[in-house]
């Protein structure tokens, strides 16, 4: 699965690549058009913002493209892995894994007293604290 995502990318990084080309391309022939008095100024300006805009949002997804990568998924999946084993873990490890998995697990640790005190990493937290964007009209379910 994680090599057809990253055919996939590769091929969408391709189209992308074609089309920042092709659109380099619209905008020289547009300034030849517009040098030799084919088009007027005002056809020329409008066009040519055009194509720029077309051009930063093709830079943009170039940019984001690649991000997945057949080696990026198997770090998220053996992290998952990771997570669904970690009690069974624990209660086979030496006091040396139990401190690996507790660096891994909590972002504080606090001796309280006689008890230890653990703030757990919670990594969808920051997902909560965004503002909740509404899409809907609102008149209407």
């Amino acid at each position: 699965m994680f090599a057809d995502i990253t055919v996939a990318e590769t091929e969408r990084r391709e189209a992308l690549a074609k089309r920042r080309s092709e659109l380099a391309n619209m905008q020289d022939r547009l300034l030849n058009a517009f040098l030799q008095g084919l088009v007027d100024e005002a056809a020329f300006n409008a066009k040519s913002t055009e194509l720029k805009a077309q051009l930063a949002e093709v830079e943009r997804q170039l940019d984001g493209a690649g991000a997945v990568t057949e080696e990026n998924g198997r770090l998220a999946l053996s992290v998952f892995d990771f997570s669904q084993n970690l009690a069974g873990l624990w209660r086979g490890s030496n006091f040396a894994s139990r401190r690996t998995i507790l660096e891994c697990v909590s972002s504080n640790r606090l001796l309280s007293g006689a008890s230890l005190v653990l703030i757990k990493r919670r990594p969808f937290d920051y997902l909560a604290e965004r503002p909740f964007l509404k899409k809907s009209r609102g008149d209407r379910i």
